[in-house]
């Protein structure tokens, strides 16, 4: 029995959606000069960057988030043990865990976040191809049953200062 479409699609499915399904895996989106939707790129701002981090954290965007980390994210876990390393083991764990949790941070003083808790460590991060922001909040986890008080960085890479910025590296602890 032949399909009366002939297989065709009735639209082109974008690189997005194809991430979305499941079709192609968020590295495969991270390939240097690829053309990304542009809500998954990240910023050629570090700090920028590291808002959109959060913004995407806080908001379940997990497609996003999940864009615009490079292919060799680490993320520290913050109420247990352990780090989550890899695209797709990272994804899995944001997917299939976290986001029934309802995990988010607010600003240390328990007010949505804002982003003026962040500081940039890296001093001239548009000359460079590595960049570190340091922050502190309020993790929230557990559909709210748990508050906790943190300070985290967020690393980041690029191939080039023209590039976009990845997320590398996540790393929290309670403070």
């Amino acid at each position: 029995m032949k399909r009366p479409d002939n297989w065709k699609l009735d639209e082109p499915i974008s690189r997005r959606r194809l991430l979305e399904i499941g079709a192609i895996t968020t590295a495969a989106l991270l390939i240097p000069r690829a053309a990304l939707a542009k809500e998954i790129a990240m910023s050629t701002d570090l700090l920028k960057a590291a808002k959109d981090v959060i913004k995407y954290f806080n908001a379940y965007d997990y497609v996003n988030l999940e864009g615009g980390m490079d292919s060799n994210v680490t993320l520290k876990k913050i109420l247990h043990t352990g780090s989550v390393k890899n695209i797709k083991d990272v994804k899995d764990y944001l997917d299939n865990y976290m986001k029934d949790r309802h995990p988010h941070l607010k600003n240390p003083g328990d007010e949505p976040w804002d982003g003026t808790a962040l500081a940039l460590i890296t001093p001239e991060p548009k000359n460079e191809t590595y960049g570190r922001v340091s922050g502190t909040g309020l993790y929230f986890d557990d559909n709210d049953k748990s508050k906790t008080p943190i300070s985290f960085t967020l690393d980041f890479v690029r191939n080039s200062t023209s590039d976009d910025w990845s997320l590398f590296h996540s790393f929290a602890a309670p403070s």
